[in-house]
């Protein structure tokens, strides 16, 4: 069984093909249920109508960007505790500490391998222990695991 068996997960992703690759890596990775959504306001108005376990969002999207839903989500008490993982090509230091100081659960950088993204989501989820089997490692370093996408 998957570590992310009984888990659904919200996918908010303005470019269709990046959303639809999302959406199947996502559910190869095990996820129960992927629901995939082409702006931020109607993730919003998603979220507020059905329980997610976790949210994977585009940081960079229009008419919302993915900084201010995670602001919005983190506002709300029904949402607030909620994995929140932001996703970017901009890899500059400011951008991803705007993004921590709003509350983002954990980051990835785009462009991203398959594993390095199922492995950040464990993070965010807390799950990572049952990954021990999939840890991505750099070459060199034997067993050690990636750092957490948002550690500097």
């Amino acid at each position: 069984m998957s570590a992310f068996g009984s888990m659904a997960v919200m996918v908010v992703e303005d470019d269709e093909s990046l959303r639809n690759t999302l959406e199947l890596i996502l559910r190869s990775a095990g996820f129960s249920y992927v629901e995939c959504c082409g702006d931020a306001p109607a993730a919003l108005e998603r979220l507020q109508e059905r329980r997610f376990d976790l949210v994977l969002s585009d940081w960079n999207m229009e008419p919302m960007d993915g900084i201010e839903l995670l602001r919005l989500v983190r506002a709300n008490p029904a949402l607030a505790d909620l994995p929140f993982v932001l996703m970017t090509a901009n890899v500059s230091e400011s951008y991803w500490l705007e993004g921590m100081r709003a509350g983002a659960s954990e980051f990835i950088a785009k462009p991203f391998r398959r594993g390095v993204l199922v492995q950040t989501l464990a993070y965010a989820l807390g799950v990572e222990d049952a990954l021990a089997d999939n840890v991505v490692t750099f070459p060199g370093t034997q067993d050690r695991p990636l750092r957490r996408a948002g550690s500097f």
